[in-house]
């Protein structure tokens, strides 16, 4: 099984969001910035459910990253949307994750843990200056997943 396919279905749509954000900011790169406004736009994944249940302010957050990841236009310049080193280091540190927890599969909570424990990104600075820990994130999600809640082809929701 490649890494691909051991992302969930709702992190493989954070991911396709997060290059969808970055053609929209015409940012030529898919930061972590663009990784937290993918969490934060795939409502059945666990890292939206987690960041809620830690009372942040989802749209907060968006309109924070939105405003920093804004880059101005330059026309007649391709974009290569490539993820940043620091994006491919939480990717690394949400396999980590999953493998930490036992998981086979690499859901949007590991995911948001990765981006909190990738600490000089932008995503993690706005995710700490709100006060969620990579603690608080594991307990959440951990919480979610004793109450039934998962990710999988149902957009995410309780377990049947």
């Amino acid at each position: 099984m490649n890494a691909f396919e051991r992302l969930s279905g709702e992190a493989k749509r954070v991911l396709g969001r997060a290059r969808d954000e970055a053609d929209r900011a015409r940012a030529g790169y898919i930061g972590t910035e663009h990784l937290l406004i993918g969490l934060l736009r795939v409502e059945g994944g666990i890292a939206a459910r987690a960041l809620a249940e830690l009372g942040v302010d989802l749209e907060g957050v968006r309109a924070s990253v939105e405003a920093a990841a804004r880059r101005p236009a330059q026309p007649g310049v391709p974009l290569e949307q490539t993820p940043t080193t620091r994006t491919r280091r939480v990717l690394e540190l949400a396999f980590d994750e999953a493998a930490r927890g036992g998981a086979t599969t690499v859901t949007t909570g590991s995911v948001l843990a990765g981006l909190v424990l990738e600490e000089d990104g932008l995503a993690s600075h706005l995710l700490r200056d709100r006060g969620v820990t990579v603690a608080a994130v594991r307990e959440v999600v951990t919480g979610l997943a004793e109450l039934g809640v998962t990710e999988g082809r149902d957009g995410g929701g309780p377990a049947g």
